[in-house]
């Protein structure tokens, strides 16, 4: 396949050497057009070859971009229209999404030790005065499920974030730790049915503090104190209470009493 012949006659050297220059500057736009003829654009007839070609074939092109597309497909929005969409689209995230995988995070068998920045986040989302009671219940279910389970190290890490919590959240934390759902798991490590020594050590020693902070609340929060008489009426050995470490009452906790 060669080029079309040339559209300028060749009868004396002038008009040779101008249609030379000619077809040399019409190669690319000749390749453009046969492009555009397979895209269903560019020029509209093959004997259409002369210098006002190009700029004909540009202003062609341009009204076919800006007027409705060649094969009645509809026009994608701009990119940042797209980009808008999908973010207003996307779920914010929620602490009933976040706070149990947190937990699971923080009790990790695979932590060498107790995450304290992320213990005191989780305390900070906790406290957000977004969050509200069904979130604060999803996490500490979530707690109770790693109190419910038989590695040592993930009841000690589990049992240390629900202390970080209960010195410093606020009352409807406490109201979720002071169910006899999960004083129950709390009771179960303190009597050593799972775990090591040191687990039922650690467990004593929270109910122990629990008991003595809650005491004078047991008309709003009585499981505290109902769980560390019963264990204490059982014989069970908790530490030194006069060396035990004073529960840290927040304001929102303390209305009826302190401890």
């Amino acid at each position: 396949v060669g080029d079309p012949p040339c559209p300028i006659p060749c009868s004396d050297p002038v008009a040779e050497s101008w249609s030379v220059v000619s077809v040399f500057a019409e190669a690319p736009v000749r390749a453009r057009w046969a492009r555009g003829r397979v895209l269903g654009g560019g020029w509209r007839r093959r004997g259409r070859a002369s210098i006002a070609a190009p700029a004909t074939w540009l202003r062609e092109r341009a009204s076919a971009r800006s007027g409705p597309h060649r094969a009645g497909l509809p026009r994608l929005p701009p990119r940042s229209s797209r980009r808008t969409a999908v973010r207003r689209t996307s779920p914010p995230a929620t602490m009933s999404g976040s706070g149990a995988a947190t937990v699971e995070r923080l009790t990790s068998a695979e932590l060498l030790g107790p995450d304290v920045a992320g213990n005191m986040a989780l305390v900070d989302a906790l406290n957000h005065p977004s969050t509200g009671t069904d979130d604060v219940a999803k996490t500490i279910k979530a707690l109770r499920r790693r109190l419910a389970g038989k590695n040592p190290k993930v009841l000690l890490l589990a049992l240390g974030l629900a202390e970080t919590i209960m010195k410093s959240c606020q009352f409807k934390v406490h109201a979720e730790v002071g169910t006899k759902a999960f004083m129950r798991e709390m009771v179960a490590l303190a009597q050593g049915k799972r775990g090591t020594g040191e687990v039922q050590g650690k467990a004593l020693e929270l109910i122990q503090q629990w008991g003595i902070a809650f005491e004078s609340m047991t008309d709003v929060l009585p499981v505290f104190s109902e769980t560390y008489t019963e264990l204490q009426s059982r014989g069970l050995r908790f530490p030194d209470a006069s060396k035990a470490t004073p529960l840290f009452m927040p304001p929102a906790a303390s209305g009826g009493g302190g401890g």
